[in-house]
């Protein structure tokens, strides 16, 4: 039981990091967005987006 506890704590801590690297990226991305908005660059900031969500999933796997 002891164990299954510890396990779970730390499961909970990795849940919360991810969820804050993704609400960090949500805002970073409004603020892109609302920056940009009627900007020319779409083809530079779907690049950057499709970038950044790799790094999020290649970080999710390595852990």
């Amino acid at each position: 039981m002891k164990g299954r506890k510890n396990g779970y704590a730390f499961y909970t801590e990795e849940v919360k990091k991810v969820n804050r690297l993704v609400l960090q990226g949500v805002v970073f991305l409004r603020i892109l967005f609302l920056k940009c908005w009627d900007s020319e660059a779409w083809t530079v900031k779907g690049l950057i987006l499709i970038i950044f969500f790799n790094g999020l999933k290649n970080r999710q796997r390595m852990s």
